[in-house]
C-alpha cells in the first residue's frame, strides 16, 4: 500500500489544503473519483491522505471547482510512504500503526455503506433501523 499527500493550490499556487476542512476536501475528492481512479486505481481516502495499491512515479493535478473558483488538486508523489504486507505480524515495525489505519478506513467505510453503527469499545455492529 502507497499512501500519498492531496494538497490543494488556487491560481496563485499557494499551497491552500489547511484552509478546507476534512469533510470539505472528501466532497472535493468525490467530485473527481473517476479521474483520481485512472491515474491510482481503486483507492482510499481519509483526511489528507490517499492510500492506494499502485505506485506512481510522478506529481499528478486535477482540475476542480469549489464555491465556484477554480482549483487543483495535487497527488505528490514526494511524500510517498509505502507499507509491506508481509510486516503485518510484526508489532515492533512502524508500518504496524499505518495497517491498523488502514483496517480502521475499510472497516468504517464499510460500515457507512452498510448503514451498521458501532455501539461500545469492543466491535459490536447493529442495524440502525
Amino acid at each position: 500500500m502507497y499512501q500519498y499527500p492531496l494538497r490543494i493550490e488556487t491560481s496563485d499556487q499557494v499551497d491552500e489544503t489547511l484552509k478546507y476542512t476534512t469533510f470539505e476536501l472528501e466532497k472535493i475528492v468525490c467530485k473527481l473519483k473517476k479521474k483520481l481512479e485512472v491515474v491510482l486505481g481503486t483507492y482510499m481516502q481519509h483526511g489528507q491522505c490517499v492510500w492506494t495499491t499502485q505506485q506512481i512515479a510522478e506529481t499528478y493535478y486535477f482540475d476542480a471547482k469549489w464555491a465556484g473558483a477554480p482549483i487543483k488538486v495535487k497527488v505528490d508523489h514526494t511524500g510517498e510512504y509505502s507499507i509491506n504486507p508481509s510486516d503485518i505480524d510484526n508489532p515492533n515495525r512502524a508500518d504496524s500503526q499505518a495497517m491498523s489505519q488502514i483496517v480502521n478506513i475499510i472497516v468504517n467505510q464499510a460500515m457507512s455503506e452498510t448503514g451498521l453503527l458501532q455501539f461500545g469499545h469492543r466491535p459490536r455492529f447493529f442495524d440502525a433501523s
